[in-house]
């Protein structure tokens, strides 16, 4: 595989909905700082953070000036998680980019210097084919240790060539949760490998620790999300390993909610209609998901 990529066929994809904005302006600072040319920042938010975004970045300071100019903020109604990556990755493509990298607005950067990431990319990665993983340096440790590929991932960092995304892409009917897991077991499925990138590339703040944020438990409609789209995928791969493992994190999750002070009641409602809608394949943004979560989705796209 030859290493014709360049910093400029490199772009970075954003979803945010309502994102702890110090944690974010020093993603983009280092982003920027970085090298990176093109970063789009897709924004769900019930009021939109592009003032906030450029009054901090600009401040009168020349670099700055010219660093904004790099950031592209997309405004969108919020039909969940993954329309937001879609929309981003087709916009990013649009204007050139061959090579995307999806991340949190709470990812924290490592040693990431994109050139290398295009290099090894360039080296290693089936344009059409594989995903690349970027993460930190104990997980790329522990995978080697144990000598196997990732089955699926489930955090930032995916980074993919837009040959791949005209194939397959995140299913927006799942709206959040195991959209990442659907997307992984598509791409192996297609007869692509998960790649980790060897190197100390970026983290993540663990549940709970996020400034401005309190998500020591899922609200209650992420439990229907995620009982939902995991049966949803169990079927969809048949697969029953998963299908266990996902029953113990539903649960998991599940018994936080209700320590965190919600309805047992509730939750177990949200259980079941998730259950109901799997089997039946109800997906999108069903009239009891708008109710459990106070009407938080869109409607019409």
């Amino acid at each position: 595989m030859s290493n014709d990529l360049r910093i400029e066929d490199y772009a970075i994809v954003i979803p945010t909905h309502n994102p702890p904005i110090k944690l974010l302006i020093e993603l983009l600072k280092s982003l920027l700082k970085n090298g990176v040319l093109n970063i789009y920042v897709v924004d769900s938010s019930i009021n939109s953070i592009d003032m906030k975004v450029k009054n901090e970045l600009l401040l009168n300071n020349q670099e700055n000036i010219s660093f904004a100019k790099r950031i592209h903020i997309i405004r969108v109604d919020n039909y969940g998680v993954a329309y937001s990556i879609n929309r981003g990755v087709r916009e990013a493509i649009k204007n050139g980019a061959k090579v995307i990298t999806i991340m949190d607005d709470d990812t924290i950067l490592r040693d990431f210097d994109p050139f290398s990431i295009l290099s090894f990319f360039s080296k290693n990665v089936r344009r059409d084919k594989d995903l690349l993983i970027l993460t930190n340096e104990s997980t790329y440790v522990a995978s080697k240790n144990l000598n196997r590929e990732p089955k699926a991932w489930v955090e930032p960092g995916m980074t993919f060539h837009s040959g791949l995304f005209e194939r397959i892409q995140f299913r927006e009917d799942f709206i959040m949760d195991q959209i990442d897991i659907e997307f992984s077991f598509k791409i192996r499925k297609n007869g692509g490998k998960l790649i980790l990138y060897p190197g100390n590339v970026l983290t993540y703040l663990p549940i709970g620790r996020e400034i401005e944020r309190n998500i020591n438990h899922l609200p209650t409609f992420r439990i229907y999300t995620l009982t939902r789209n995991t049966f949803l995928v169990a079927m969809e791969f048949k697969s029953v390993k998963y299908m266990i493992l996902g029953f113990f994190e539903i649960i998991f999750w599940a018994m936080k909610s209700v320590i965190s002070g919600e309805k047992i009641r509730t939750v177990l409602n949200c259980i079941f209609h998730g259950f109901i809608d799997a089997i039946s394949n109800n997906t999108g943004i069903t009239l009891y998901l708008q109710k459990i979560s106070n009407n938080r989705f869109s409607f019409n796209k």
